[in-house]
């Protein structure tokens, strides 16, 4: 992975993908700029690539920015977090601490809430606390409803996903967004249901749907209601 600047845009990241195809620009929910480019392509042309596309990146950047999320004291985050912003005046160096629902971030004297660092560092910091709590609480309730509902499934992995709430392969691994910790406990249980039937049915087929709504009568709501809410902060 590599890092350039270009004017009026500033940071863009290059990274190359073995399962990309072809080079492809991704605009990221808090307004991060990449470039994703196959394995066997050079650096080069993913930068090249960056400065024709500058008005098409400019144009989506501005639109990412006015959408992403600011991070401000006593802020609420889903159902589940209260975010409390202090200054460290004995600290160089940012900190955060977590305490029940709260999660306390201490930013040194030179970090403005405001400024990039500083939301950054805050953004930065309530993932870390998500993570852990999913790493805990979203494997025990996917064991728990596979159970109830007669599924079984390979194996779980918690990640930070751009696009996607969860995931299954065809092997039944299953893929679940620590940003699920922002939900209402109702819409984590769906997502949960319709990846393990997911371990049934690959697609998303009658027979799939079926399958969930014999399980969530109120199936169709729960995935309306899950388009309101985004996939990242």
């Amino acid at each position: 992975m590599r890092t350039v600047f270009l004017d009026d845009i500033g940071q863009v990241i290059l990274r190359k993908s073995g399962k990309a195809k072809r080079v492809s620009i991704r605009i990221t929910q808090d307004a991060s700029v990449e470039v994703v480019v196959p394995k066997r392509t050079p650096y080069a042309i993913a930068h090249a690539f960056a400065i024709r596309q500058k008005e098409w990146i400019h144009k989506h950047k501005h639109e990412a920015e006015r959408k992403k999320t600011i991070f401000r004291d006593e802020m609420i985050i889903g159902n589940r977090y209260q975010v409390s912003i202090q200054p460290a005046t004995h600290r160089k160096r940012a900190s955060h601490q977590r305490s029940g629902q709260s999660i306390r971030i201490m930013l040194p004297s030179d970090m403005a809430p405001e400024s990039a660092d500083g939301q950054a560092y805050i953004r930065s910091a309530i993932i870390k606390v998500m993570r852990n709590d999913a790493k805990h609480v979203l494997p025990e309730r996917l064991t728990l409803l596979a159970q109830t509902f007669g599924f079984s499934y390979k194996d779980v992995r918690i990640k930070n996903l751009r696009s996607r709430w969860g995931s299954c392969s065809s092997n039944k691994n299953i893929n679940l967004n620590l940003h699920l910790m922002r939900l209402p406990e109702e819409l984590i249980d769906y997502v949960i249901l319709h990846e393990l039937c997911h371990t049934k049915h690959l697609n998303h087929s009658t027979r799939f749907w079926q399958l969930l709504m014999s399980i969530e009568p109120n199936a169709r709501q729960l995935a309306r209601s899950l388009h309101a809410h985004k996939t990242q902060l």
